[in-house]
């Protein structure tokens, strides 16, 4: 793994790869079955997760989120590869978040494009580094429609 990884990010993606490997013994599922998602650098793990994972997933989503060490997707270094990944990418942002500015999921989203990733983008007017009840029907609708699929 990249040695521009620290340790305790190398520890969480371990762990997060960990997770999935036990629901998928756990309930006799396939990866593409599994749906990843997170807020904020729960987002940004999900992301990254799943953009380096080598089966196919179920969809990710990520809430006022980032795709962490981007520059290695961008430069395909070390395995890093944005086509890796055939699964549905949601993002949903606030365009008031001060914490995780809009312009990094925006960067983010246009990369995932860019490579050629299956990834859409919803941004919500006013909010800040949070959640809203009209973004969690729209999560919602995402995660009913991945499961309609599959």
């Amino acid at each position: 793994m990249a040695k521009r990884i620290n340790k305790g990010f190398r520890k969480l993606l371990k762990k997060t790869r960990e997770v999935i490997k036990e629901q998928m013994q756990k309930f006799d599922l396939t990866s593409d079955k599994i749906l990843l998602g997170g807020f904020s650098q729960g987002g940004a793990t999900a992301l990254y997760t799943a953009m380096t994972h080598d089966e196919k997933l179920a969809g990710v989503i990520g809430l006022s989120s980032w795709l962490p060490l981007h520059k290695l997707f961008v430069d395909q270094n070390e395995g890093h590869n944005l086509k890796k990944q055939d699964c549905a990418i949601m993002q949903y942002h606030g365009d008031n978040d001060m914490m995780v500015k809009l312009k990094y999921g925006k960067m983010t989203n246009e990369l995932l494009k860019k490579g050629g990733a299956k990834a859409s983008m919803k941004v919500y007017p006013g909010l800040e580094h949070s959640s809203s009840p009209q973004e969690m029907r729209d999560v919602k609708v995402f995660i009913e429609d991945l499961l309609s699929k599959i």
